[in-house]
């Protein structure tokens, strides 16, 4: 009868983990973002963005907006169309364009992130808007956002809280594209 010492199960755990550890189950992020979780798969090629430098604007009710770079490694553009978060009762990609020396916001159906390239989400420009905030976002608050690739693929992160003195939305109800008027960022 063979036995095993105890040094070899050691060994052979050590080895173990050290091999789940390098495995490509590992996801690669920003500073404060995720990688692809569609099926559990640390790059998926049919949504293989990263997002980095999230934030979102700190409020205490009403809506807010989402902020970061979104990159895209793959030689393919990458089209986001949707997305979530549990910090809001609504969520919807926006564009701001100028009409005739106004900044306005619209509601778009996608943003692309272009092939081994970057979009930048800011205020002034294309941005995650959080509609009908149930609880007050605070400073410092962790508010997760899940993206959809038009595959159906997704890509989560997490933004940061932070007061910021720009970016004041009026909303004008109406239809789903209808403008919202900005202010100016002052800071």
């Amino acid at each position: 009868m063979r036995t095993t010492s105890p040094t070899s199960l050691i060994i052979a755990g050590l080895a173990t983990v050290a091999l789940a550890a390098c495995s490509n189950g590992s996801s690669s992020s920003g500073s404060s973002g995720m990688s692809p979780t569609a099926a559990g798969s640390s790059l998926v090629a049919d949504c293989p963005l990263t997002v980095t430098d999230a934030w979102v604007k700190a409020a205490p009710s009403g809506m807010t907006a989402a902020f970061a770079t979104v990159s895209n490694p793959s030689a393919q553009p990458a089209t986001i169309t949707a997305a979530s978060t549990p910090a809001a009762g609504k969520t919807e990609l926006h564009e701001t364009v100028d009409t005739g020396g106004t900044m306005t916001m619209t509601q778009v159906p996608a943003l692309t992130v272009p092939a081994n390239g970057q979009l930048t989400l800011a205020p002034g420009g294309n941005h995650i808007m959080l509609m009908n905030i149930p609880s007050p976002i605070e400073p410092g608050e962790d508010v997760t956002v899940t993206l959809t690739c038009e595959s159906g693929a997704t890509v989560g992160f997490t933004a940061k809280a932070r007061t910021y003195s720009g970016a004041n939305e009026t909303y004008k109800p109406g239809s789903a594209t209808s403008p919202m008027s900005m202010a100016s960022p002052t800071s």
